[in-house]
Parts: C-alpha cells; sequence; structure tokens
C-alpha cells in the first residue's frame, strides 16, 4: 500500500488573502506545513496542489514537489482529487491543511495507520474533545457527532448534540464534545468518486463538504487525537503562530 500526501495550496482566501504565502519567521507559512509533513513516516510522497503561479513558483524554489490544478475547484478535496487522477500508482490520498503549519507527523503517522489497518475504511478523519466553552459555541469550530464504532452521524457548526435540559454555561461538564480536525485520508478509488458527487442541501446549508459524503451514504472514520494544534484562520491566529514560533524550539 502507497501513501500520498495532498497539500492543497489556495491562494485565494476571505479572510487572509494570500494566507499560505504570509511569513512566519522567515518563511511562507506552506513551506512550515511542508516541512512539518517531511517527517512523517508513512508517507511515501508529498504533492502541494494550488492553481496559483505564485504559489507554485514559491513551493518550487524551496524544493517542494507542486503540481497545478484547475482554478475551478470549490473544495480542497477536489483538489487532492485531481492529484489522485494524475498519480494512480497511490492507493491513499491524505489531504494536510496549507494553513497548518504547527502540524504533528506523529499524529499523521498514527492517523494513516489507521486509516490503512484492515481494508474497511473509505475515508477517515481527525477529531479532539473541545475544552473551552468559546470553542463549542464558535461557529469556526465545526463539531462532530459519532457512533460506538467512532463513524460520523453528523457534523455541524452548531454544538452538538443540544442539551436540552441545562443552560449553555454547564453543557460542556455535562456531556463530551468533538470538534473535527481538517485533516482526511481517503482510499483513491473513493476519493474520486467523492469529487464527482453533486452538491447537497446539508452541505450547502452548513458549508461543510464531508455532509455531501454522508448524504450519499459514506462512513467516515473518526479517530481521536489530543495533539490538536490551532490553524490560521484569522490575524489572531496568525498572531499566536508567528508568537510561538518564535521560540527557540522552532
Amino acid at each position: 500500500m502507497k501513501t500520498c500526501i495532498v497539500i492543497p495550496a489556495r491562494y485565494d482566501s476571505t479572510r487572509l488573502p494570500g494566507k499560505v504565502l504570509l511569513d512566519i519567521a522567515g518563511k511562507p507559512m506552506i513551506q512550515w506545513v511542508y516541512e512539518r509533513a517531511s517527517l512523517i513516516k508513512q508517507a511515501d510522497k508529498i504533492i502541494i496542489a494550488t492553481d496559483n503561479d505564485l504559489v507554485y513558483k514559491t513551493c518550487s524554489a524551496f524544493g517542494a514537489e507542486c503540481i497545478m490544478t484547475s482554478n475551478k475547484h470549490v473544495s480542497g478535496t477536489d483538489r487532492i482529487g485531481e492529484a489522485a487522477e494524475q498519480h494512480s500508482d497511490y492507493d491513499y490520498f491524505i489531504n494536510i491543511q496549507a494553513d497548518e503549519p504547527l502540524i504533528d507527523p506523529h499524529t499523521i503517522d498514527e492517523f494513516i495507520e489507521f486509516l490503512t489497518r484492515g481494508n474497511e475504511k473509505n475515508i477517515a478523519t481527525l477529531i479532539t474533545e473541545i475544552e473551552n466553552e468559546n470553542d463549542l459555541f464558535d461557529f469556526n469550530v465545526v463539531k462532530v457527532v459519532f457512533d460506538k464504532n467512532d463513524k460520523a452521524l453528523f457534523f455541524s457548526r452548531n454544538a452538538i448534540p443540544a442539551n436540552r435540559d441545562k443552560p449553555f454555561k454547564n453543557w460542556l461538564a455535562a456531556h463530551h464534545y468533538f470538534r473535527h480536525i481538517g485533516v482526511y485520508g481517503f482510499k483513491r478509488e473513493t476519493l474520486l468518486k467523492l469529487i464527482r458527487l453533486s452538491s447537497s442541501a446539508l452541505e450547502r446549508i452548513e458549508s461543510l463538504e464531508q455532509l455531501r459524503w454522508l448524504e450519499n451514504g459514506y462512513n467516515i472514520h473518526c479517530l481521536k487525537t489530543d495533539n490538536f494544534q490551532i490553524g490560521v484562520d484569522t490575524e489572531a491566529d496568525l498572531d499566536r503562530i508567528r508568537n510561538i514560533m518564535s521560540l527557540p524550539l522552532y
């Protein structure tokens, strides 16, 4: 079994234009992500997939393998699917977000092992427990509920499940809530089917593409991890990451 990591790197970003090329401690963000991904032992190949010439040139300059993909894609999964179409000799494809420069290689190694163990998992993703009330009620933090076999039942920007009988401030104390981490793994043949599915009603309402897969009957296997690192969605996130990256560890 061969595994390919794809980092979809879209230049346009509503809140932070040119986000993947923003400087963090002397390097563009995408370079930090690529270098962290290069430490993943279970990966046979790492590709950056973009639709932007500047991103392509920047990534090629620091030695990354980079491919140009269509500028018509509406999601990172579509971009990864195009990479999968070009690389038929890989069995599994892993999506690592281009705005997560603190991604932990060991966690991704565990995730790849989880995905490829046996032959029953077509789609997998990472989740972690929510520990503070702000995250629980933040629409930018995607929540997930799952069954007893750790298969996702639903994803939402709302806090789920709702606790009818308790005030909001007591929800976390009364129940374990989980957030979705934007790392996906796919069997190649499944990924090629997913990118041909039409947009679904739930997907459009929540603006979450994984709901399209659930609506079409696909299982999404969830792996819990305690090793969650923040990504960069806002200026505040960027400032926090820059402060962390300025420490001697990096």
